[in-house]
């Protein structure tokens, strides 16, 4: 038995296993504020995984950050763990991919189960109908049209032309269960607005752009801002509740402040059943596909 472990114990001084660590990042007030942050996460329906432990960690280090640096010191790739380490409320669960045609029975029992998760959310923050949204997004290829059925009296098969720009559009529309909907946006992939774009663009609709055609976390920021701000003045009860589904844009810190500090609950769909539980796929995309591929042909 080494000699300093003997000398504590016959000090009574705490063993290293009980002393406080000196060497945590996070005070417990920033402590406090990333676990209410995951069981925000965690409650909506969203699974919680280490990136973005280590990240919104990294976001409370920053903001309250003072050193000589423009920043402080990333944190290791070990950090999540040790720290869920010491919060042992959060178990370790393996997330099982959820195949589409699964059984009828094991269907119906999970969306009854998620039906009544949300009626009992919507009762406890007593959140009024018309103050229910839901939003989506869909990408269509510039110039592509779909495959359809023609006549020939060749009796051979038949090729339609097809553009070589296969880049991306996106848009992310919003409605409300009463039928009123949010002016969309639209994402071009593209570095800046073309004046062109813009000319002919209906009142109101916002156009961003983005690397890859597809939202981000900054473009997915700027639409809830545009959400909020022409909802507000509809707005009858305390919260507004949005669906959403369970895309990582809705994960961010920012995200999570700024519907907080503006009675925004977010809410999502299970996975795996946007082509059973959202509207906008039926009611609003396909028909936009539709007209927009006619308009190709």
């Amino acid at each position: 038995l080494p000699y300093y472990r003997l000398r504590r114990a016959y000090l009574d001084l705490p063993t290293r296993s009980d002393r406080k660590p000196l060497n945590y990042c996070l005070s417990a007030e920033q402590d406090l504020a990333l676990e209410r942050y995951l069981d925000a996460i965690d409650t909506i329906g969203y699974g919680i995984y280490r990136g973005i432990i280590t990240s919104q960690a990294y976001a409370l280090l920053k903001e309250l950050y003072t050193g000589i640096n423009k920043a402080p010191k990333l944190l290791g790739k070990n950090w999540a763990r040790r720290w869920l380490a010491r919060h042992l409320k959060y178990a370790r669960v393996k997330a099982k991919l959820m195949e589409i045609q699964q059984k009828l029975a094991q269907e119906l029992e999970a969306l009854r189960s998620w039906f009544n998760h949300l009626e009992s959310f919507i009762n406890k923050h007593r959140i009024q109908p018309r103050d229910t949204y839901n939003m989506d997004e869909t990408s269509c290829q510039i110039g592509v049209t779909s495959n359809q059925y023609v006549y020939t009296q060749r009796g051979q098969q038949v090729f339609i032309p097809n553009a070589n720009n296969h880049e991306l559009v996106t848009l992310v529309e919003c409605i409300s269960t009463n039928g009123a909907s949010i002016t969309p946006i639209v994402i071009v992939k593209a570095q800046s607005v073309m004046e062109h774009w813009i000319s002919d663009l209906l009142d109101n609709y916002l156009i961003s752009v983005s690397d890859s055609g597809y939202t981000n976390n900054s473009l997915t920021l700027n639409w809830l801002k545009h959400f909020e701000k022409i909802t507000r003045r509809r707005q009858v009860g305390t919260w507004q509740l949005l669906l959403i589904n369970g895309h990582r844009s809705y994960n961010t810190k920012q995200f999570a402040e700024f519907t907080e500090k503006h009675k925004i609950q977010l809410f999502t769909l299970p996975p795996h059943t946007t082509y059973i539980l959202q509207p906008l796929n039926v009611g609003c995309f396909q028909p936009l596909k539709w007209y927009y591929g006619s308009c190709l042909d």
